[in-house]
């Protein structure tokens, strides 16, 4: 007999960018990391992944100011997001 403790897909829940993301296979706290070798390794895997955009916008809307996002290191975050307040106060 068997024990199957891992979960069952569920047909009916809508897809996510997430699910197409490049990521998915990598170690999530190495997008969190301060060493700037796993930071370019983690970079590399966002500059081929099909949801990269996604991925940024999501870090931008949401407030993200920790990790890579998109491709993004935290410092390029904090930039887009200061320019993004800017042109909505400029409008």
């Amino acid at each position: 007999m068997t024990h199957y403790i891992g979960s069952v897909p569920d047909p009916e829940r809508a897809r996510h960018w997430r699910d197409e993301a490049a990521c998915r296979e990598v170690n999530p706290d190495d997008f969190f990391s301060e060493n700037t070798h796993v930071v370019q390794q983690v970079r590399e895997v966002c500059f081929g992944c099909p949801v990269r955009q996604q991925c940024a916008n999501y870090a931008l809307e949401h407030g993200e100011w920790w990790g890579t996002w998109g491709g993004m290191t935290q410092t390029q975050l904090r930039t887009h997001r200061g320019r993004r307040r800017a042109g909505r106060h400029a409008a």
